[in-house]
């Protein structure tokens, strides 16, 4: 079949385009073709063909700057200028399958579930989160987010094709008895791992590392408090930030003496860098508040760690937090509260070398069993032959 991936995904070094991209792969490899549609951005990045994936880019929304934007803002609530793109490139590619990935607008899919009727091809909503509403003061954040929040509610099921990329979305719509599959991030080119990292350093040194936006979403300014009480009079314990830079964590804690704490802010780093990094650490950590946005998300970040023999340090919240049994192959705290992150940090310390050797090994059995695409092949192709 030809599949068509309908999205904000085209970015390059974004958590969207490596999920699309590797989502792109896995299709491919279960013997579809697969081509991608998404926004241009003035700067004239693009992603590259790669693993069976054609990308083709949207014109360019009208205007400049300011206006440019205002221009954008309204289309993630009207839809227009999406759908007329979408129509023009569904007339020439002619998919058998078309994927929204996470829109914004519900005038959009519904625009796309008449077009699926005339021109024959099966519909699907990719959901990567959930996001309250309440959570947003901005006037357009907030209409972007309550579109999407009732979109989730009462159209999606209109549609009746999801693919869910955790248990809590899944559950949703098959409650709604939507015909849906759960794909958690997929990663089709990395094989087995027996290896652990070879980096042999000061067994009372951790290195832990966040590759994130930092945004209302992840949770570090506790940490890195619990981080500098520790590192008072030595550094036992460095940590590595990435998409955020120096200054912005320095109005977080409101300190400007980071690296004396063994605290390094790199700002935002291709893909391929941020592996490099993360590859190079003991643990990553995903702190989050126990609410929605964190229960119906699954972190790429945490996943392409865990792939690299990386375990991660969660708050237990019900969502990505799930793939991780404590001290077996990771951590789990239950809040993000500056002496829980502390308490969990000295214990982590205080352990022999040998031990997160093995946490380590786990965390990599673990997304051996959960990420690789092998195991999703027959659900998937099961899922798009039952879609409608």
């Amino acid at each position: 079949m030809i599949i068509t991936y309908i999205g904000n995904i085209g970015y390059p070094d974004t958590a969207p385009s490596v999920h699309v991209k590797n989502r792109g792969v896995f299709m491919s490899s279960c013997g579809h073709e697969v081509f991608v549609l998404c926004e241009a951005h003035p700067d004239g990045k693009r992603m590259s063909n790669t693993g069976g994936i054609t990308y083709q880019y949207m014109n360019f929304y009208p205007g400049k700057g300011k206006f440019r934007g205002a221009y954008w803002n309204l289309d993630q609530v009207f839809g227009r200028f999406y759908y007329k793109e979408s129509k023009k490139y569904i007339s020439k590619i002619k998919p058998d399958v078309v994927i929204l990935y996470e829109p914004n607008s519900i005038l959009y899919i519904l625009s796309m579930l008449r077009l699926s009727k005339k021109e024959g091809f099966k519909l699907v909503i990719e959901a990567t989160e959930w996001r309250n509403p309440k959570d947003y003061t901005g006037l357009i954040a907030k209409i972007i987010n309550t579109e999407k929040d009732l979109q989730k509610k009462y159209v999606d099921k209109r549609v009746g094709n999801t693919i869910a990329i955790s248990s809590y979305l899944y559950e949703h719509y098959m409650k709604q008895n939507c015909n849906t599959v759960l794909l958690p991030p997929i990663f089709p080119n990395c094989k087995m791992r027996e290896i652990i990292s070879q980096r042999e350093c000061d067994s009372n040194v951790l290195k832990l590392v966040y590759a994130g936006a930092m945004s209302s979403k992840d949770y570090i300014d506790t940490l890195i408090k619990a981080i500098m009480k520790i590192n008072k009079n030595d550094v036992r314990i460095t940590f590595d930030i990435i998409g955020a830079d120096e200054k912005q964590v320095e109005n977080l804690i409101k300190t400007n003496k980071l690296e004396a704490f063994g605290i390094n802010c790199h700002g935002r780093l291709a893909h391929e860098k941020t592996l490099q990094i993360v590859e190079n650490s003991d643990f990553s950590v995903l702190l989050r508040m126990n609410k929605q946005y964190a229960k119906a998300g699954v972190s790429t970040k945490f996943c392409e760690a865990m792939m690299r023999g990386v375990p991660s340090i969660c708050t237990s919240v019900g969502g990505t937090d799930l793939f991780v049994e404590d001290g077996i192959n990771g951590f789990l705290v239950e809040d993000n509260k500056e002496e829980t992150l502390e308490k969990i940090l000295l214990r982590i310390l205080s352990l022999p070398k040998e031990e997160i050797r093995n946490i380590k090994r786990n965390a990599i059995q673990t997304a051996n069993e959960m990420f690789l695409g092998e195991k999703y092949k027959q659900k998937f192709n099961e899922f798009i032959d039952k879609c409608k």
